[in-house]
């Protein structure tokens, strides 16, 4: 790099690092990358389900295997996050919410780390589960699925809204015609169902 060469140039310097940013970019979005992250997560969770699973008859030797391995993904985690940042620069990486959601997920991680018989370091370490929601703003089609699933949260409610209406419909009516003669089941509202 020649530096007498930006100095009489004006902008070659940031034409120079939008370039740099370009060539991130497109690494960090390529599909490559995002599945290897997504890898990563998932082998991630199925660590930390394996460790949850033989945790009474680790020995204190290998938890400390199971908390380097931790360690290890926490730091490539924040790698990525890093590599995220340089791609996208301020505006872009923070007007996205699921960079702000890993980022957060990452920032707790890391908080977690801290000493293991504190309250809070335990309550943080609880907090590191929700790294495999990572995976949703890394494959297209879990976003998909992910979306579907939240547009149709108000018909499901508007439908269990319905169930339930009929079913106290029902419960008022037993109460109505059987509470002299079947007491044990129909004799308040409550047990009319």
């Amino acid at each position: 790099l020649n530096l007498r060469c930006l100095n009489r140039k004006p902008g070659t310097l940031t034409r120079l690092l939008h370039r740099l940013q370009e060539r991130i970019r497109e690494r960090y979005d390529s599909n490559t990358f995002q599945y290897l992250v997504a890898c990563m997560i998932v082998a991630n969770f199925i660590l930390e389900a394996s460790q949850l699973q033989v945790k009474p008859l680790l020995s204190e030797e290998e938890n400390a295997s199971f908390e380097a391995v931790d360690l290890v993904f926490t730091f490539i985690f924040l790698l990525e996050i890093l590599f995220n940042m340089a791609a996208n620069l301020v505006w872009k990486f923070l007007g996205s919410k699921w960079s702000l959601f890993d980022t957060t997920i990452v920032v707790v991680s890391l908080v977690s780390l801290g000493p293991t018989d504190v309250p809070f370091f335990k309550a943080m370490r609880l907090l590191r589960v929700f790294r495999i929601m990572r995976l949703f703003g890394r494959v297209p089609s879990l976003r998909q699925l992910l979306a579907a699933l939240g547009s149709s949260i108000g018909p499901v409610m508007s439908a269990m809204s319905l169930v339930i209406c009929i079913i106290c419909m029902y419960a008022i009516l037993g109460v109505n015609f059987f509470s002299n003669k079947m007491a044990g089941h129909f004799k308040t509202f409550l047990r009319g169902p």
